[in-house]
């Protein structure tokens, strides 16, 4: 039987709901197995799916939590009592799942849905391993298995490159993401951890697990190309809107309509640029059910650091 701790700050919302409660939705179809039962030379067995893991899910962003940003701490307010259960909980649980959002231009915060598709500031980078180190013990005798579910955790500091093999093993490329400078200040807290994160957006999709006739929900993340629709999109947005500058509600009515056969450059700019978000919307959505997909990992062999993506090694060495 399996143990997993989701912790949830990434939204107010609480139990099986949301995001994070897709997230633990996976973690329990993971955990079914058939089992058979009763059968002997006169009575077909019995088959049954049982569920083999135990789930802990802490909601800390929930109403009536308080949550104030301007307190030194973004968990002011939890209490000793919560913060320790959560550090019980971890000591012997298989994996634990960190969730938050992430941005694939910011390296630096973390952030949380305030509801009604308000996003907000959750935590600094620092914040956020000032909180982790609270919940995990530096005297734990194996490493614990820590899953980030934040989206472009992974991601380097240009976001906008195609992040390949070879891209991601150069150092610079390696250090200026956010899961690193997490995973870093672990290591200077002695702490032990086999930490995963994602390149791309991360979702929670019904998908095939493995060559099994199975389908379950499982923790799934955005393909290359997809991340690279997703931000070209946003630079489309900001382009959209100088064309649409200075332009009252009517006129840009009017341009619109007069779209099928666009006068000058400005129209046929825009014109293209609607075309193209059309097939970038297709292409963002993508997403592969190889679970590896986009996939760093990032742990210590003795006194390496040991990153591997997508379950090959690319870097060995000392902290970069």
């Amino acid at each position: 039987m399996g143990k997993q701790v989701i912790i949830n700050l990434a939204e107010t919302i609480v139990g099986d709901g949301g995001v994070t409660g897709k997230v633990k939705s996976s973690v329990l179809d993971a955990g079914l197995e058939s089992q058979s039962s009763g059968g002997n030379i006169f009575k077909k067995a019995k088959v049954e799916l049982v569920q083999t893991n135990t789930v802990f899910k802490y909601d800390l962003l929930a109403p009536p939590r308080p949550f104030d940003r301007s307190k030194n701490g973004f968990w002011f307010g939890l209490g000793i009592d919560t913060l320790m259960e959560i550090r019980r909980n971890c000591l012997d649980a298989d994996q634990i799942y960190l969730c938050a959002h992430g941005s694939a231009t910011d390296r630096n915060q973390v952030f949380y849905d305030k509801g009604m598709g308000q996003i907000a500031v959750l935590a600094s980078v620092v914040e956020l391993a000032d909180f982790v180190s609270m919940i995990l013990d530096p005297n734990h005798a194996q490493p614990y298995e820590l899953i980030l579910i934040i989206c472009f955790a992974a991601r380097s500091g240009n976001p906008d490159r195609l992040h390949t093999r070879d891209f991601l093993s150069n150092a610079n490329s390696l250090k200026s993401s956010l899961a690193y400078k997490l995973f870093k200040r672990m290591d200077d807290d002695r702490i032990k951890v086999r930490m995963s994160a994602r390149l791309g957006e991360v979702r929670v999709s019904v998908a095939r697990i493995g060559d099994s006739e199975k389908w379950a929900n499982q923790v799934l993340t955005q393909t290359e190309a997809g991340v690279l629709a997703g931000l070209r999109m946003a630079e489309i947005g900001h382009e959209e809107m100088e064309l649409k500058k200075g332009l009252s509600e009517k006129d840009q009515t009017d341009l619109r309509n007069r779209l099928r056969e666009p006068a000058n450059k400005a129209e046929r700019d825009w014109l293209a640029c609607i075309r193209e978000c059309q097939e970038l919307v297709r292409t963002q959505k993508a997403e592969e059910p190889d679970p590896n997909t986009g996939m760093l990992v990032y742990y210590k062999n003795q006194n390496d650091l040991v990153i591997n993506f997508q379950g090959e090694i690319i870097y060995r060495g000392a902290m970069l």
